[in-house]
């Protein structure tokens, strides 16, 4: 739902959209992303993940939201967002 939500101001992202029959759904939005700038791709991970939060927030509150995100959350903030191979 998210990357539903972003894709009207990212356009880039529409090739992101999960796929619900494959061992890795977040494939094509690892591809979306890495085929972009770090900073760009820095920025529409920010959005992302903020639209997620919001979502998730409206569903079961923003304590708890930010409680189960707390880890995400300050990773992205502080900037210290590793990248893993998988």
């Amino acid at each position: 739902r998210s990357i539903y939500l972003v894709r009207v101001d990212l356009p880039w992202l529409a090739s992101a959209a999960p796929e619900q029959a494959s061992d890795d759904p977040y494939r094509g939005l690892r591809e979306a992303l890495s085929a972009q700038p770090g900073s760009i791709a820095t920025a529409a991970n920010a959005v992302l993940l903020q639209n997620f939060f919001n979502l998730l927030a409206s569903l079961i509150g923003e304590p708890l939201s930010g409680r189960l995100l707390s880890a995400v959350l300050d990773t992205t903030a502080s900037g210290d967002a590793q990248e893993t191979e998988t």
